[in-house]
């Protein structure tokens, strides 16, 4: 049986997944509009996409619940 601690975890991990998801379809769609758009217009600039990061107090409390769970 999984602890509190790693169900916890998991479920967020499944919200981010499917935001992540989300995000991915949005991207697709725009990224089709823009070739869309780019065939009728002579330039050809990027468009830097922001990148969602983990922050910092994320990743270190997954570390942490994982050795709180070690120690059961």
């Amino acid at each position: 049986m999984e602890c509190l601690a790693h169900t916890r975890r998991n479920k967020n991990l499944k919200r981010r997944v499917e935001r992540l998801k989300t995000r991915e379809q949005e991207l697709k769609t725009k990224s089709k509009e823009d070739q869309g758009a780019s065939l009728t217009s002579d330039s050809n600039t990027c468009i830097p996409v922001e990148e969602e990061n983990l922050s910092e107090s994320e990743s270190e409390d997954d570390v942490e619940m994982e050795n709180d769970c070690d120690q059961v």
